[in-house]
């Protein structure tokens, strides 16, 4: 009778002992639908398909995520930056070793049915979101140059369904970003657009057992679980009432079987095809596995918004929310303001001063604050009638795009102690494009109005002294990142991903023509040993035929943006 109480007390005990944890995320089910890994709190646990008490599966210093069991079951292959970037490492599904495989940053998307490759996705300059096959030896191969990061293989490894575009947190979206459902045959390298609606389509995951697709796709104000054949005839499994104001995201299905796990706000929900219904993940965590309450964390490319003193000799940086300095050697890192009010955008002038964006009450103003006096930030009192959107330091300037409350696209420029030059309202600027610049001598803008409605760009450079304004070049390509040349007789643009280069004056046609009988012909011949003044040069524009100096010089291909 005393071994059945205490047993009691005991379980009581490990009961209370349990908590439902919040905010988990990734979650991945086994191959045959048993088990149901997950990432919380920066490490991965496993629980059963049923629910219950929940096993932690790795925990070490930095963040695991995105795990993805093998074909056979045997193996989880997951994403780690616990060396302090994102790498590949392998683990046994029940825990255990994990060793590192793959040290280039993909994103796993899924195992090939040979349980000895994965498909990820990576970047490289010029091109984004790439499938990749990658071995277990950490070699990789590109399979195109065209993918994305919600996409899986089917169960012949040979057709990858993805969906192309898409804001996941933008349900009732309309527009030319919304996201559709495509599918890509490897060996015939041949895509193939499955859906084209006016909402969006996402996180797609082929059947293994028969030919049903399912997705999530929006419908009134949430991404619901659908399932198809052909997408023709699509069935709706999510009901309104379930979801909430909550939308299904990230699906995995088990091999075996089509079960599938989802994330729903902070919980993990689970589809059960023999009841066609979806329901909670019930999830338990014993709080003995919670080693301690305090969350270290290694402050290792944390920082938001960044910027660098003109003389190279610090470092201004955002973190949590504040503002902070460290010398570019290293050393002692400064913390600057302390009210976590949020930074957005920082600049920091060739007097040390530096300004940033904030918030106050909620809005975005323009403050300043000193290296030498940190929590002694100012307002600078001009935008406090606006909303900042943007900062750019443009040599002696910055530059500030801001909105009034009634239309957005509109520049102030500001000199090195805040104060407020002159206002640019008239056109419409792409607060994102780095979009304008003055001179170096302060003399011009060079800006780049954005036309609203049609949606094409126009270059346009500005004579500050007389408030002349001149259109330099038009495109319907995306226009950026305008940078005056250093030599005062050139500029430089990048156009639909490639960079151009404006020539501010007429070349002579033959430069390299010389009159061979100056020389001979002339009186006194110049010594060669005189004293010779340098070169001085003035940024001057000769505007006859500008638009016909622009020049591509750097051409990179590829730039299109699933």
């Amino acid at each position: 009778m005393k071994k059945i109480i205490v047993l009691l007390v005991l379980l009581a005990t490990i009961g209370l002992g349990a908590y439902q944890p919040h905010f988990m995320k990734d979650p991945e089910i086994s191959a045959d639908g048993s088990r149901v890994c997950f990432s919380y709190l920066n490490d991965l646990w496993l629980v059963d398909y049923t629910g219950g008490i929940a096993k932690r599966l790795t925990s070490v210093a930095g963040n695991d995520w995105n795990a993805q069991y093998s074909p056979d079951g045997e193996k989880i292959a997951f994403n780690t930056n616990r060396n302090g970037w994102t790498q590949i490492y392998l683990m046994p599904a029940e825990g255990g070793n994990a060793k590192l495989i793959c040290s280039e940053p993909f994103r796993i998307l899924d195992w090939f049915p040979d349980n000895q490759h994965l498909l990820g996705s990576g970047s490289e300059p010029g091109f984004r979101n790439i499938f990749y096959k990658l071995n277990l030896e950490g070699n990789y191969q590109q399979l195109n140059l065209w993918g994305a990061n919600n996409a899986k293989l089917d169960s012949s490894g040979q057709k990858i369904i993805f969906n192309k575009r898409g804001l996941p947190y933008r349900e009732t979206y309309t527009g030319s970003f919304n996201g559709d459902i495509w599918e890509y045959d490897i060996k015939n390298d041949e895509f193939k657009r499955l859906t084209s609606t006016e909402y969006s389509e996402m996180y797609p995951v082929y059947s293994h057992i028969s030919q049903k697709i399912y997705y999530a796709a929006a419908k009134g104000k949430n991404f619901h679980l659908f399932k198809t054949v052909d997408f023709k005839d699509k069935n709706q499994i999510s009901k309104s009432a379930q979801l909430g104001n909550w939308s299904v995201r990230n699906l995995e299905i088990a091999r075996k079987s089509d079960r599938i796990v989802f994330e729903l706000f902070d919980q993990i929900w689970k589809y059960e095809p023999e009841k066609n219904s979806i329901s909670k993940l019930e999830i338990r965590i014993n709080e003995d596995a919670i080693s301690e309450g305090i969350v270290r964390e290694e402050v290792r490319n944390k920082a938001k918004a960044f910027a660098i003193s003109p003389d190279g000799n610090f470092i201004v940086f955002s973190y949590k929310y504040d503002l902070f300095a460290i010398p570019t050697t290293g050393g002692e890192v400064k913390q600057l303001t302390k009210d976590q009010a949020g930074i957005e955008n920082i600049a920091i002038m060739p007097d040390n001063e530096i300004f940033f964006t904030s918030f106050k009450d909620g809005e975005p103003k323009l403050y300043q604050i000193s290296l030498g006096e940190p929590f002694q930030k100012k307002l600078v009192k001009w935008s406090e009638d606006i909303l900042v959107n943007n900062l750019q330091k443009s040599d002696k300037h910055i530059l500030v795009y801001y909105s009034d409350y009634k239309r957005a696209g509109m520049l102030a420029i500001v000199d090195s102690t805040g104060k407020l030059l002159t206002k640019i309202k008239e056109p419409f600027l792409d607060s994102d494009s780095n979009s304008a610049s003055v001179s170096p001598d302060g003399k011009y803008l060079a800006y780049i109005e954005l036309k609203p409605g049609i949606w094409t760009r126009h270059l346009h450079i500005r004579d500050l002294q007389d408030k002349t304004d001149k259109l330099v070049y038009n495109s319907e390509d995306y226009l950026s990142n305008f940078y005056w040349g250093k030599d005062d007789k050139s500029a430089f643009i990048a156009r639909g991903g490639n960079i151009y280069r404006i020539d501010l004056q007429a070349k002579d046609d033959f430069p390299n023509w010389e009159d061979k009988w100056a020389e001979i012909l002339s009186e006194k011949k110049k010594d060669e040993n005189d004293n010779k003044k340098p070169a001085t040069t003035e940024l001057s524009i000769d505007w006859t035929n500008l638009a016909d100096r622009v020049h591509k010089i750097v051409e990179q291909n590829g730039w299109d943006f699933p």
